[in-house]
């Protein structure tokens, strides 16, 4: 039996109810654990570490659905959606539209599936990389700077009308309204910074996109001017 061959089988065998019968030919039993048996222990321990994993990247989705409808949630995303990460952290990368196109959960599924992104941003953020370096407000000025992008902190994401993003507090998270919204959204986008800017309205458009902008550096939003994205 080919190495590939006996992988695939392994597979099989920790997420089916029954080992495959054709395991037997790659595993024994030993003493009182029969290949099943044995087979049943690594089971175990797979769907547990997952589901483990899932309770902790989904904390208030865990809390608003009590445990026995969070469990059988994330059995079915288990089961439809197994992980092809090799970090378990990321198991639950498709967990939200996983809840969007559950008919089960009734009308309740899309408010779910928007807290389900809320906290999967901020297991994003936790897993982002550091920003290279501290941003100079004063590269704003550069004769080229509404033509370039501007480069977001890697733990940044917009989900619906927040922020969220991980700071010198850890993962924090903002609402923002109307223009400023939609400004990030284009800046996250690697937009040009005049396409970012033009988000703001009057009136005293360029005033309250100014404010923005050194909010959004304040926070340490901001850590570098870029080429824009090519479309």
């Amino acid at each position: 039996m080919t190495l590939a061959r006996s992988q695939a089988l392994f597979w099989q065998a920790v997420r089916a109810k029954r080992a495959p019968a054709a395991l037997r030919e790659l595993f024994v039993g030993r003493g009182a654990l029969s290949v099943d048996k044995r087979m049943q222990i690594y089971r175990a321990a797979y769907w547990s570490r997952h589901e483990k994993a899932l309770f902790e990247s989904y904390p208030r989705l865990y809390e608003h659905m009590g445990v026995a409808a969070f469990r059988e949630l994330v059995a079915g995303y288990i089961e439809r959606h197994p992980s092809t990460e090799p970090s378990i952290e990321r198991a639950g990368a498709a967990l939200a539209t996983y809840i969007g196109a559950c008919a089960a959960l009734g009308e309740q599924r899309f408010a779910l599936r928007e807290l389900a992104q809320l906290e999967w941003a901020r297991v994003l953020a936790l897993l982002a990389d550091d920003p290279e370096q501290a941003f100079e407000a004063s590269a704003l000025g550069a004769g080229d700077a509404p033509t370039r992008a501007l480069r977001m902190l890697p733990s940044l994401s917009i989900v619906g009308s927040r922020a969220i993003w991980r700071g010198a507090r850890g993962v924090t998270e903002l609402a923002l309204f109307g223009d400023e919204a939609r400004a990030l959204e284009r800046a996250l986008q690697s937009d040009p910074l005049s396409a970012v800017c033009a988000e703001f309205h009057e009136p005293d458009a360029a005033e309250r996109a100014r404010r923005a902008l050194a909010a959004w550096i304040a926070r340490g939003w901001i850590t570098a001017l870029e080429e824009p994205c090519a479309r």
